[in-house]
């Protein structure tokens, strides 16, 4: 009986702080506001890029943006305050690609 009580206790705290660092990633995302030239562009493990723009350095780790590698040095991007929109225009070409 024990045992049970506190693996439930377990799992509920497991699946709260899987909630709570979801949640905080999600409004710090939300809060970035950038528009701008890549400076410097790099990759983690998972493809999710690390990109500098105007000396800050940005994590866009939103698991919907699905740039795979798309994102070069010079190209501009764009992403307002509250929303998970980026816009990507590319150097060379002037194409245009909007991840949600």
């Amino acid at each position: 009986m024990w045992k049970r009580v506190i693996c439930i206790g377990m799992l509920l705290l497991f699946a709260g702080s899987m909630y709570y660092f979801s949640a905080k990633e999600s409004r710090e995302i939300l809060s970035y506001h950038f528009k701008g030239e890549v400076k410097n562009v790099r990759y983690d493990r998972k493809g999710f890029p690390y990109v500098t723009i105007e000396k800050t350095t940005y994590y866009l780790s939103y698991n919907n943006w699905a740039f795979e590698h798309q994102i070069q040095n010079g190209d501009t991007l764009e992403k307002k305050i509250n929303s998970f929109t980026i816009k990507l225009t590319k150097y060379k070409s002037g194409d245009v690609t909007i991840f949600k």
